[in-house]
This record gives structure tokens, C-alpha cells and sequence, in this order.
């Protein structure tokens, strides 16, 4: 029974494998208080790990250097954390002296003739000025309407013919206006009442009338209540239980790398007997890759970080920068911190040497030796520090860091990259694991003929030739032939039996091919020139492919050899007429690929036949079967010796020799 293929199966197998990738997320997730400690116990011992060695090579016992080590470590994180922490003191303290020079260079932008700040400042104002034009006739109209339905409200209750006075307007003839004058909006005291309430209303739009005031000040008034300052020893308790949980937790990571500084080889061990007898070689391969990756990278990173630092440090002195020692701390801090760290630690200084200066030119100096100095440290240093000691990729780096950040916030961000680099070795070493090794490691993804094959699939001719072109550059011809050309030409073979591969792509693929060969040829050199002395017939069994292995191999053949390639339209006992004819002293047969087994038997049968004692070499390019069954095959039908390489089949060529005619 046929079984299944394997693309079959990958949808009843991913479902499972997302579910345990949920849940393992959401475990990462919720416990996040045992976890993440944890993680930093494991980091800080890999770290600290190639100093206890150093020290126990110098003879110390293994809890004295353990001691010795940490003790050191946290003493520097103190002394340095309370130098830090009284120079941000200190800053806090002088902010107000650099106001003036904050203000002038916010007025130095615009310049002697209004810039965009101004411009945006006017705009602002003439907003406002119009927003607040339109309340207020908003307000004057609502007061004029209030006033005239109050009026007529208290006409229609009391029945009195006398018309309302508006407050603050005088009737001077002492009468009460007539009730029509005083509906009647086109009437002199009823305009004055409108207009003055509208003057009151413009010129102080902040207040309303008198009858309204008193309404306000009927209201009560909200009392807030202010509690008693608190005592010293509420403070103090609030402070503890703030800083309760850090403090639990630096307690429990120091504690953990202690025990597992002293027990580091009792714990490996444990790790290998958890896995099982049968994972023992993986489980040490791949704890051995793992400490190996991290503590060089963690090494390397603390001082090539350290090294910055300090030279932000001595830089920033020289320059006058205020606070250099805190910039510097924070450069080389702030670094540990994958992308964004390099860049807030690059801002804060240059912050500081903008309202500190009046002049432009240390602000500049300020930035250029960051500049300089990330440069080099990224360009020069770390390839030269870390190397592959990572083995992630950038990408890699960069979606793991914003996961992590997600899980388990700044701390995951400075965690992510050792996390991830146990993840790739997990991934390489682990064989149910080697999808993440592929999506995380720094290898590249595609081998070059496959990178190649795929190109011209997408018929993206440029991007093949790039790819031919670098390898070339890169090692000898015969090498890209045979791990460039050759296993692209023979993928297509295999899909093109395959059914997956139409005669158009064929014929673009082996076009492409043909070009790239033929552009790339070696040029003919008078120095190279000899005499020829040994003719050799090729013969394709297929198609075009075999021709062009053929190509190929006639630009490795040695100088003394010459290689005549009959045509894809010959027969066999064409063939043996042209041998017959032109005598040569050796027969290539050319078959690449999967296919063309019983023609290349055929052929090499009649040929050994005919011509019993020609030499006759079989060249099955690219071929990834049962090798030796295969050269078994062709060698009981009389092959002198099967070449699966170019580099191969030009060795064995090299070594014919013309033929001597029987006596």
C-alpha cells in the first residue's frame, strides 16, 4: 500500500503542536513570578561561571570562589548604583539653571524673522481668539433670551400691565412701559436691555448678572478634606511594601546563582539523567553548545558594554559634558538592552549638552562620538568579540525581543537574546525541534542551488545570476559547478518526472543555465595553450541538461584534453559510426539527473561491444540514489569508472592515454 505523503499529514500534526505551543505561552505567561527569577539565576550563573573557574584553576575552593565573586559583583552594583543614584540627585536638583538656556534655544530656531514655532504660536492665538469670540455671543444671546422670557413669565403671572424693567436700567420717567413697547423688539428700552447685556457679556465674559450670582452664591460649597500628613513610620512602611517584591526577588535570584554556581556540574548531570540513557550524546551536545553560546556571549557582551561605557565616559569628560560619569553608566547599562537601549543612551547625553552649551558645537561633538563610537563597536568590535557565538539570526533577535518584552516586560527584553539562543540550540540539536532551529538560527535557510533553482522557478533571472556570480567569486569553478549548477539542473530532472515542472520552465531554467555558463567561461590563455594529445567523445543520453554538463565539464578538462559533444538527435549506431570514424581515446557518456538509467546502460553495452578496448567514463551528474548499486550496474556493462561529479569525471579523463594500435 502506498503510503500518504508526508504534506498529507502536517495539518493533523499542526493543530497538536499549536495547542502545546498555547499552552506553553500561557505557562510563561501566568508564572511569570517563579519563572522570571529564575531565568535571571540562570543568565547571572553563566555569566559568573567562567570567573569561578578562573579562580578554582588558581586553586581556591569552589564556595570560596563562589563567594568571592558574588560578594565582588554586588559590592560594584552598590558602590556604582549609589554614585548613580547621587548624580541623578544632583541633576534633579540644578534642573532650574538650565531653563534660560532651554528657552534660548527654543528661541534660536526661529531666528531673527518669525520660524515655525512662531508661526505655530499665532495660529494658536488666533484659534483661541476666535473660539472665545463665539462663546461669548453665544453667552449674550442666551442672557438676552433668558431675560425676555423671564419678562414675559412674570407679565403672564402677576397680570400687571407695567412692563419689566431689566436690572441695571432705569425707568427715568418713573412709569412702566407699555406692554407692547416692551414686547416689541424694535423698541428703544427693550434694545437698550439687549445691548446691555451684551456689553456685559463681551467685556467680562467670566461673570454673569446679579440675579444669577445670587443663585450661585445660594449654593453650597464642596468641602475637601485634607488628611493628616502621615508619620515616619507610615512612610517607611509604604517604602517597604513598594520595594517588598523587587526586594524579594533580588534576594531569591542571589541566592539561586549561589547554589547554582556551587552545584553547577550536579545539575548538568541531573539535566542528562531527566533526559534518559538513550539522549545522553544530544542532552551533552546540546548543554555543552548552550553554555558555550552563552557565556561567551554574555562575556563578551559585559565587556564590550563595559569598554563603551567607559570610553562615553572619558569622552563626554573631554568635551565638558556635565554628569559624565552617569551617561557613561547608562551607555554601557543601556546597551545590555537589545535596539533601543544604544539609542536612549545616545539621546540623554545629548540632551544634556543641548541646554547646557549655548553654542551648537558640543551638542555636535556629543553626537558624533556616539556615532563613531557605534560604529566601530558595531562594525569592527563585536564580529571580532561575539562572532557566531550567538547563532540567531537578526530577525530572529528582533521578533524574539518584542515577544519577550510582551511576556515579561523590560526584563524579558534584556533576557531575550540569551532565551533565544537556547531556543536555536534546542532547535539544532533536538530533532523535534529543527523548525524553530530553522527560524531562529543564523544558517541560511536555502542552500545556494536551492536559492538558485528557486530563483529561476520565480523566473527572476537577476537574482539567480547574482547568486551564480557570488559563488563563483567565492570558490573554484569546478566546485560551483558541481554544488551550484548541477543540483539545480538536477531538481528540475526530478519534478519534471515528476509532473511539477512544465517544458516552459524546463526550457527558461536551462537557458538561464546555458547563458550563466557560457558568460562565466574561462578565457583562453596563450600560456595554458598545448598540443592536444587525447580526443574525447561526449555522448548526452536525454535532453538539454546532459549538454550542458557537458559544457561545463569542457571548462575543467586539462589543457591536453579536447572534448567533442555529439548532438541529442544521435543514435546509437550513429555513435558507434562516429567512434569508429574519428578514433578518439575516450567516450564520456552524460546523464544527469534521476532518470536515464537503462538509456546509459544501453549505450555503454553497445559501446563496450563494439569497441572493447576504449575507455569509456559514465558520468551520472547530481545522482542521490544507491551509488553503489548504481556504479555496480554500469561497470558490469563495461564502464571504466562512474563520475557523479565534474571534478570527478575530469580526474578521470586526465588520466587517459592516447591508444595504441594493436600490433
Amino acid at each position: 500500500m502506498r503510503s500518504a505523503p508526508p504534506t498529507a499529514m502536517r495539518p493533523h500534526r499542526l493543530l497538536p503542536g499549536l495547542a502545546v505551543l498555547v499552552l506553553i505561552v500561557v505557562a510563561l505567561y501566568f508564572g511569570q513570578p517563579v519563572l522570571l527569577p529564575l531565568a535571571l539565576a540562570v543568565l547571572l550563573t553563566f555569566l559568573l561561571r567562567p570567573v569561578v573557574v578562573w579562580l578554582e584553576r588558581r586553586g581556591l575552593p569552589r564556595v570560596v570562589a563562589v563567594c568571592l565573586v558574588v560578594v565582588g559583583i554586588f559590592t560594584s552594583l552598590g558602590v556604582t548604583g549609589w554614585i548613580v543614584t547621587y548624580q541623578i540627585s544632583d541633576l534633579v536638583l540644578h534642573l532650574d539653571d538650565y531653563r534660560d538656556e532651554i528657552r534660548s534655544k527654543i528661541r534660536s530656531f526661529s531666528g531673527g524673522e518669525p520660524g515655525v514655532i512662531d508661526k505655530v504660536r499665532d495660529t494658536v492665538e488666533e484659534v483661541t481668539d476666535e473660539i472665545e469670540k463665539v462663546e461669548a455671543e453665544s453667552r449674550a444671546e442666551e442672557v438676552a433670551e433668558d431675560a425676555e422670557t423671564r419678562a414675559s413669565t412674570e407679565r403672564a403671572t402677576d397680570g400687571a400691565p407695567e412692563a419689566i424693567v431689566a436690572p441695571g436700567v432705569v425707568d427715568v420717567g418713573g412709569s412702566a412701559p407699555s406692554r407692547q413697547g416692551a414686547d416689541d423688539p424694535r423698541d428703544p428700552r427693550a434694545r437698550r436691555i439687549l445691548q446691555g447685556a451684551f456689553s456685559r457679556i463681551t467685556e467680562r465674559p467670566g461673570e454673569q448678572f446679579d440675579a444669577e450670582a445670587g443663585d450661585e452664591a445660594e449654593r453650597p460649597v464642596p468641602v475637601e478634606v485634607v488628611p493628616p500628613p502621615a508619620s515616619a513610620a507610615e512612610a517607611i512602611g509604604v517604602v517597604l511594601r513598594t520595594l517588598a517584591a523587587p526586594i524579594a526577588t533580588a534576594a531569591l535570584v542571589v541566592v539561586l546563582v549561589i547554589f547554582m554556581l556551587i552545584g553547577f556540574e550536579d545539575l548538568r548531570n541531573r539535566l542528562v539523567r531527566l533526559a534518559g540513557e538513550g539522549r545522553v550524546s544530544m542532552t551533552t551536545k546540546t548543554l555543552d553548545d548552550a553554555s558555550r553560546r552563552i557565556s561567551r556571549y554574555l562575556v563578551m557582551n559585559a565587556l564590550v558594554n563595559g569598554s563603551f561605557g567607559l570610553i562615553v565616559f572619558v569622552g563626554l569628560l573631554s568635551i565638558g559634558v556635565h554628569y559624565a560619569a552617569l551617561w557613561g553608566f547608562l551607555a554601557a547599562a543601556l546597551r545590555f538592552v537589545p535596539y533601543v537601549g544604544p539609542i536612549t543612551a545616545a539621546v540623554l547625553p545629548v540632551a544634556m549638552s543641548v541646554i547646557q552649551f549655548p553654542d551648537w558645537t558640543h551638542p555636535l561633538l556629543t553626537m558624533g562620538l556616539f556615532v563613531v563610537l557605534e560604529l566601530i563597536t558595531n562594525n569592527v568590535v563585536e564580529p571580532l568579540a561575539y562572532g557566531k557565538s550567538a547563532g540567531v539570526s537578526t530577525v530572529a533577535l528582533l521578533v524574539s525581543a518584542a515577544f519577550w518584552t510582551w511576556l515579561w516586560g523590560p526584563l524579558g527584553l534584556v533576557l531575550s537574546v540569551p532565551l533565544t539562543v537556547v531556543l536555536a540550540v534546542l532547535g539544532k540539536h533536538v530533532p523535534q525541534l529543527e523548525g524553530i532551529g530553522i527560524l531562529l538560527g543564523d544558517q541560511p535557510a536555502l542552500e545556494p542551488h536551492l536559492s538558485y533553482y528557486q530563483r529561476l522557478l520565480a523566473r527572476d533571472a537577476e537574482e539567480a545570476a547574482d547568486i551564480a556570480e557570488e559563488q563563483l567569486a567565492a570558490a573554484p569553478r569546478v566546485e560551483v559547478y558541481d554544488t551550484l549548477f548541477v543540483p539545480a539542473l538536477a531538481l528540475a530532472e526530478r519534478d519534471r518526472q515528476r509532473g511539477e515542472f512544465s517544458d516552459e520552465d524546463t526550457e527558461f531554467l536551462w537557458r538561464a543555465t546555458r547563458d550563466l555558463v557560457e558568460e562565466n567561461a574561462p578565457e583562453p590563455s596563450p600560456e595554458n595553450e598545448s598540443p592536444v594529445s587525447v580526443r574525447l567523445l561526449a555522448c548526452p543520453v536525454q535532453d538539454a541538461a546532459d549538454e550542458l554538463a557537458l559544457a561545463m565539464l569542457s571548462h575543467v578538462l586539462p589543457p591536453h584534453c579536447e572534448l567533442e559533444v555529439a548532438s541529442l538527435t544521435t543514435l546509437a549506431s550513429e555513435l558507434l559510426q562516429t567512434i569508429e570514424d574519428g578514433s578518439p581515446q575516450g567516450v564520456i557518456v552524460s546523464a544527469l539527473g534521476p532518470g536515464g538509467t537503462a538509456q546509459t546502460r544501453y549505450l555503454v553495452k553497445r559501446i563496450r561491444q563494439r569497441f572493447p578496448r576504449l575507455p569509456i567514463i559514465v558520468g551520472r551528474w547530481g545522482f542521490q540514489g544507491d551509488r553503489e548499486r548504481m556504479v555496480a550496474g554500469l561497470r558490469a556493462r563495461g564502464a571504466d569508472h562512474v563520475a557523479t561529479t565534474l571534478a570527478e569525471g575530469a580526474t578521470a579523463a586526465a588520466r587517459i592515454q592516447p591508444l595504441v594500435p594493436a600490433l
